[in-house]
C-alpha cells in the first residue's frame, strides 16, 4: 500500500474501505508469509537457488508436497505438518509464479 505523498484525506478515505474481513485477510495472508519464509529458510540448508530449477521440476516437486499433504490430511493431530506440507506446496507455487514473471516480457517483472 503507498501511502507516501498521499492526501490525509484520501489516506483516511482509503482506510475508511478496509472492512474486517480485509483485515483478517492481510492478518491471515501475513501469517501465512511467515510460516511460508520459516519453511523456505529451513529448506535454503541445501544450497540450491530455485532460480536454477526447471518449471517443469518444480511442477513436480509441487505435486509431492500435494500427495504428502493429503497424506497428513488423513491423520489426526497433525496440524504442525499440515500446515508445514501447505506451505511447502506455498512455497513451490511461489517459486513457479517467480519464474514465470521473470522469463516473461510481463511489464510488471519484478526487479529484484
Amino acid at each position: 500500500m503507498k501511502t507516501k505523498g498521499m492526501p490525509v484525506d484520501k489516506f483516511i478515505e482509503m482506510l475508511d474501505e478496509i472492512t474486517p474481513d480485509t483485515m483478517k485477510n492481510y492478518q491471515v495472508s501475513a501469517w501465512f508469509q511467515k510460516e511460508m519464509c520459516k519453511i523456505l529458510d529451513m529448506h535454503n540448508d541445501r544450497g540450491t537457488d530455485y532460480e536454477d530449477l526447471s518449471i517443469e521440476y518444480l511442477l513436480c516437486r509441487l505435486e509431492n508436497e500435494m500427495n504428502e499433504l493429503r497424506e497428513e490430511l488423513d491423520k489426526e493431530n497433525s496440524l504442525d505438518q499440515i500446515i508445514h506440507e501447505c506451505c511447502d506446496a506455498a512455497n513451490f507455487l511461489m517459486m513457479i509464479a517467480y519464474k514465470a514473471n521473470q522469463s516473461s516480457n510481463n511489464p510488471l517483472k519484478l526487479n529484484l
